[in-house]
């Protein structure tokens, strides 16, 4: 199996290394200085975004990165809203996995950039089990950290990342901070493409990892959603940046900085982010709907949870369409909302969802429910029929089966086109049941 990278506040996780890796690698101190020489020279030269203070290089062990490590973390789960002793257990414990995987990282507070040697040779191996390529790595290393560093001297890109609220307000902004570091650094490759080209693509590989070639399991699942997210902080992020030097220079960069977006849509959208009027606004009022279906569980024995969708998130669910047609179906989505209801008696196997979208017109909702048609289709453990109302107001399909996981839960639900919108919903546990899906079906359509 290939790695397996997450995100963790800002720190890059690589898991699955592989199994019983045993290269060596002692680092020269001369050899590391000669690299961040080469780095930070080629840095230096930006005629926009020059270099001015190179931080410290120094080899750290991994105790020693675990402590580093461990600041920022605590601050991390903090912002988060973990406190108290819990909040320094989990910062502890994280900041100890961590040590054992990052292979230098850049600390705003020491201004400096540890690395540790065993950490680029165990990566460096899985990489490449067959080519010494721990060097390489190490040079693309430095060159991401130090354009780390460019970032918070010149903008300040360490105070955005503290600002962070809540999850999806922490992925925008790391967005931001992680795009505008790949940008940094691929200007400086391209500067020296002999030299530092292949170290940036190489360590690019490492942070996003490959997606799994077909997702059969729970665990490939969570691989394809951790390749996802990376892929939209790092490759998306800098893709955002790149959009947003080009429309407006230097200022257009300080600017964002300044005044940094808060919504994943956004980082997809960089049209929106320089003209707001841009985006296209929701014509239906879907809160209606999902107050009506809350009301239908007696709060008393259902837990509830209101979520709105991003693309980004709408994106991962999509992780069974072609490429091209779930581009099409998540460009076309105007906005979108769930509602999670989950049983306080047996939470694990009795919850309802619900999700509404609202597409750009009739025909975009058509699609898109006959491209989750051909996704549960494709499952040949998954029954599928059409369903339809019978005053003829919507029309879908409803499937059945059982929920992920040994010995899962019964499991049902469908999806149907309304108008501009999509409905989706799902009953695991005792609640699956026709009556009780159309009915809340019923219900929702009812309150639109």
């Amino acid at each position: 199996m290939g790695s397996r990278c997450e995100a963790a506040g800002g720190l890059l996780l690589l898991i699955g290394m592989a199994a019983g890796c045993s290269r060596e690698y002692t680092l020269d101190p001369l050899t590391l200085t000669a690299d961040a020489l080469e780095v930070t020279a080629a840095l230096r030269e930006d005629p926009i975004f020059p270099l001015e203070t190179p931080p410290d290089v120094r080899v750290a062990t991994r105790a020693e990165l675990a402590d580093a490590l461990y600041v920022e973390v605590l601050s991390t789960v903090e912002r988060l809203g973990v406190s108290g002793s819990r909040s320094e257990e989990l910062a502890r414990d994280q900041a100890q996995e961590l040590s054992r995987w990052v292979g230098a990282k850049y600390f705003h507070d020491r201004d400096a950039i540890l690395v540790v040697p065993e950490n680029v040779a165990l990566i460096a191996a899985e990489l490449n089990p067959e080519e010494d390529v721990t060097r390489d790595l190490l040079r693309g290393m430095l060159l991401l950290e130090c354009a780390q560093a460019l970032g918070v001297q010149r903008y300040g890109a360490d105070q955005i990342s503290a600002e962070s609220r809540d999850i999806d307000q922490s992925i925008t902004r790391r967005a931001v901070v992680e795009g505008f570091a790949r940008f940094i650094a691929r200007r400086a490759a391209a500067r020296q493409p002999s030299v530092l080209e292949s170290s940036f693509e190489l360590t690019s590989r490492m942070i996003v990892g490959r997606p799994p070639a077909v997702i059969q399991s729970a665990e490939d699942a969570a691989e394809d959603q951790a390749h996802r997210q990376l892929a939209f902080i790092h490759e998306q992020g800098e893709q955002f940046v790149t959009e947003i030097f080009e429309a407006g220079g230097e200022p257009a960069i300080r600017k964002l900085f300044e005044d940094p977006p808060d919504d994943p849509d956004l980082i997809g959208r960089p049209a929106w982010y320089l003209n707001p009027a841009s985006r296209p606004l929701p014509t239906v009022d879907l809160e209606r709907a999902l107050t009506a279906f809350e009301e239908r569980f007696e709060v008393d024995q259902w837990e509830r949870q209101r979520i709105d969708d991003n693309l980004q998130r709408i994106e991962a669910q999509l992780a069974f369409a072609s490429s091209g047609d779930a581009d099409r179906m998540v460009r076309n989505i105007v906005a979108a909302q769930s509602e999670v209801v989950t049983s306080r008696k047996d939470p694990e196997r009795d919850n309802v969802s619900l999700q509404i979208k609202e597409h750009t017109s009739a025909a975009e909702a058509e699609f898109f429910v006959l491209q989750v048609r051909q996704i549960i289709e494709s499952n040949p453990s998954s029954g599928v029929r059409e369903i339809a109302d019978p005053d003829e107001r919507w029309q879908g399909v409803q499937f059945e089966g059982v929920a992920p996981g040994a010995g899962g839960p019964k499991m049902l639900g469908c999806i149907v086109e309304f108008g501009v919108l999509t409905i989706s919903v799902t009953f695991t546990g005792e609640l699956a049941v026709d009556g009780s899906l159309l009915e809340v079906l019923r219900v929702v359509t009812t309150a639109l």
